[in-house]
């Protein structure tokens, strides 16, 4: 399945197979909500976003496929719903906030934060703007767990309720707070939704005349449609004439099928759509991509919790002859200590080996990481810890400590590998930085990071390690 995906993302979207073949596994199938890991142009950054909208809009298209307007019936609806729209976020917590009419017709969604792997900060005043702007009746809260479990924190339940209670006296009603992770959580069903009970005098009705919604369905239909149109170069006119899509046809029905057959089906339409060769290939691609991402599961990357662990995992991911070469990799891991990315940071130019330490920070940053570990792999002949190459992955080490520090992105492990064995600096009471959260881990601080002065301190513990070189003596 990964190299058909390939060929079509790569034909669909101008990024070169080898570049994403360079990519591990499940970070392949990131790329459409995190495009940044395969540092794109322009153009394939705009393909891509058009990817991740098509998907979403697709989804939502299908679900309500039978209705003009979206509206909820009940939490399981809303949960499906939003579960579409933010469902894929594996990396980072986002707060959405859903508006609705008297009629419980959605009007509006506002992304109100987007956070880090744990949290999203929500502040009142934001709530309260975006609902007295659109004159909204109802509201639904909703954000996702990364984890994956949907549970309520305490101060998930907190902050709902203080937010409940700031929105009852404006007569706007929280309908729920539901979390998606694997499964879906409805604060309503659950009943923690808690109005204060006592209210000093009454509120006042004011006379505003109710705030007419917008077709919000025909909005994701027409999304879906203009990514399908973008990513495929067929006009939009073109898709409107098939679908029946004109301007006030949303309740004729046969339009929610055809928009979704075109892609559902794209060998059985192409001739009734007329398409050039080019468009039929490039729908073709766009279906492989789109079939290969909707029924891909992740690989349950197991933890990493000791060395060995990323040992193993570098020697099922690189071959002999790559493992017997000097190069340099960066692993890259989520806050569950999964590996998410697994890159080589090292090229040749002559017989020198180059090495930019920007690209630390970078495919860092790109992929989100909690935390990453750097890996030096050597010719088997040049292992010897006597040697520059164990102070030069010290210092790299240090380097991207001091780099990755400052914006809590922790540098777990270096470790120096070859054919036949490896060393953990961690191990070996020689890494700048152990990541307290794995206690299978030496826990040696070669230098500690003082929050007062904001500046991380050399311990005399370093300057006893590398005393007296010659006596340096490492067992396997």
């Amino acid at each position: 399945m990964e190299e058909k995906l390939i060929k079509a993302l790569s034909s669909l979207t101008g990024i070169r197979e080898s570049k994403l073949k360079g990519l591990e596994a499940n970070a392949l199938y990131d790329i459409i909500d995190k495009p940044n890991i395969i540092e794109p142009t322009d153009n394939q950054l705009e393909k891509l976003y058009l990817l991740n909208e098509l998907i979403i809009n697709f989804g939502i298209t299908k679900e309500f496929k039978y209705r003009k307007q979206i509206n909820f019936g009940n939490s399981y609806e809303a949960g499906k719903y939003f579960k579409h729209l933010i469902g894929n976020k594996k990396d980072k917590e986002v707060f959405l906030l859903a508006m609705f009419d008297k009629n419980n017709n959605l009007i509006k969604i506002k992304k109100i934060s987007e956070g880090t792997i744990n949290s999203a900060p929500v502040y009142p005043r934001d709530i309260v703007k975006e609902v007295l702007s659109t004159k909204c009746k109802s509201v639904i809260f909703c954000h996702n767990h990364p984890s994956g479990i949907a549970t309520p924190s305490d101060e998930d339940i907190s902050m709902t309720n203080k937010y409940v209670n700031i929105l009852e006296p404006l007569k706007i009603k929280v309908k729920d707070h539901i979390i998606v992770g694997n499964n879906i959580f409805s604060f309503l069903e659950n009943n923690l939704l808690e109005y204060n009970a006592i209210r000093k005098g009454r509120v006042a009705e004011e006379n505003i005349n109710d705030y007419v919604s917008n077709t919000y369905y025909e909005t994701h239909l027409n999304k879906y449609l203009n990514a399908l149109s973008g990513l495929t170069g067929i006009r939009k006119e073109k898709l409107n004439t098939f679908t029946g899509g004109e301007k006030g046809e949303i309740d004729n029905p046969l339009w929610h099928h055809k928009a979704l057959e075109i892609l559902e089906n794209p060998s059985l339409i192409a001739s009734k759509l007329g398409l050039s060769n080019s468009e039929r290939r490039n729908l073709e691609n766009l279906k492989g991509v789109f079939s290969s991402l909707k029924s891909y599961i992740k690989k349950d990357v197991a933890p990493i919790h000791e060395p060995g662990h990323i040992n193993a995992y570098v020697r099922t991911y690189l071959d002999e002859k790559e493992l017997d070469a000097n190069n340099l990799y960066i692993m890259l891991f989520n806050n569950k200590n999964r590996v998410i990315g697994f890159e080589k940071l090292s090229y040749c130019e002559g017989n020198d080996l180059m090495f930019n330490p920007k690209d630390i920070l970078q495919k860092s940053i790109n992929y989100e990481a909690s935390s990453i570990s750097i890996i030096m792999t050597s010719k088997k002949a040049e292992v010897n810890y006597k040697n520059k190459n164990i102070d030069e992955l010290i210092e790299i080490s240090k380097n991207a400590v001091n780099m990755l520090l400052p914006i809590q992105i922790k540098v777990i492990d270096s470790i120096y590998i070859n054919e036949d064995k490896y060393i953990s600096m961690v191990e070996k009471g020689l890494h700048p930085y152990t990541n307290v959260g794995q206690p299978e881990y030496k826990r040696t601080k070669i230098f500690e990071y003082s929050i007062e002065k904001g500046i991380i301190e050399e311990n005399e513990l370093y300057k006893d390690e590398f005393e007296d070189e010659e006596e340096w003596e490492f067992d396997f």
